[in-house]
């Protein structure tokens, strides 16, 4: 998946889409850690131990990641991205078919403000009176 030219076609974006077939999201971190070295002479540095932090159900979650199981972590957070990608030009590619289809159909969309149609008040019409006296009359 690490092709970065996207497809300018929807059918082409969403064949690319369904050939991912695995996927993990979120960010792997490599680590060491330390401890004291024998006889107590300085330390020794243990590792690289790694973490995969995600954000899960609004809290952040830790995984800690066995030596194994890394290199094929990697391509699941590489397709994750090409997924998030692809989802992107799928939607840019959709919303300029979709604002050309309208633009051929000659719809009356207009990109002018709110409310700027010029009001007329009705013709012959006396304005309303207060029905309360005024202040300071007698």
């Amino acid at each position: 998946m690490k092709n970065s030219s996207a497809p300018a076609d929807t059918a082409g974006i969403l064949e690319r889409l369904s050939s991912i077939r695995s996927m993990e999201r979120g960010k792997l971190t490599e680590y060491h850690r330390t401890r004291p070295a024998a006889k107590g002479k300085g330390t020794v540095r243990l590792g690289p131990y790694h973490k995969l932090q995600t954000w899960e159900n609004g809290a952040n979650r830790t995984r800690h990641i066995p030596a194994p199981q890394v290199a094929g972590l990697k391509r699941d957070l590489e397709n994750h991205k090409e997924f998030k990608r692809l989802a992107t030009s799928l939607e840019e590619s959709i919303i300029a078919a979709t604002r050309a289809r309208r633009a051929g159909e000659g719809s009356a969309l207009h990109e002018s403000k709110k409310n700027s149609a010029t009001r007329h008040s009705p013709k012959n019409t006396a304005k309303p009176r207060s029905s309360s006296p005024k202040p300071g009359k007698d």
